[in-house]
């Protein structure tokens, strides 16, 4: 289908752009989910709710690191996907990515440090915050 047949179809579906269908996919989702870049970006525009998650617990990020979607990754990222969020089994789409930046290896070296400031600060940010409820952890 051509791109704007997609961007339609998911207009009339969803008429809010945070809609869940009953497995609890938003339109983003799907669009990571079954690659439709160009439909992911049209979305972001919309300002849906990067860290909606579906009935897995899984979002888009998620979604896009489980399938190794690099770009889609990044783009998710750079507009303020969580890193944090974790699915039903507990797992972030850090632990997806095996710990490690090796989904991110061939960004470019900008690119890979500011991702890498970025996990970082998260960490950081997640371990003052349980320092708050759990002095061991300063």
């Amino acid at each position: 289908m051509e791109y704007e047949s997609l961007q339609r179809i998911f207009s009339l579906v969803r008429k809010d752009i945070n809609e869940q269908d009953n497995k609890g996919q938003s339109s983003l989702i799907l669009a990571v989910k079954y690659g439709y870049p160009d439909l992911m970006k049209a979305l972001m525009e919309a300002r849906p709710n990067l860290d909606i998650q579906d009935n897995e617990g899984k979002t888009a990020l998620i979604w896009a690191v489980i399938y190794e979607k690099r770009e889609d990754a990044k783009s998710l990222i750079k507009a303020g996907a969580s890193l944090q969020v974790r699915d039903n089994d507990g797992k972030n789409a850090m632990d997806y990515a095996n710990n490690d930046l090796t989904l991110f290896q061939n960004e470019s070296k900008n690119d890979f440090k500011n991702l890498t400031e970025r996990v970082l600060y998260t960490i950081e940010e997640k371990a003052l915050s349980q320092a708050i409820y759990n002095p061991m952890y300063l």
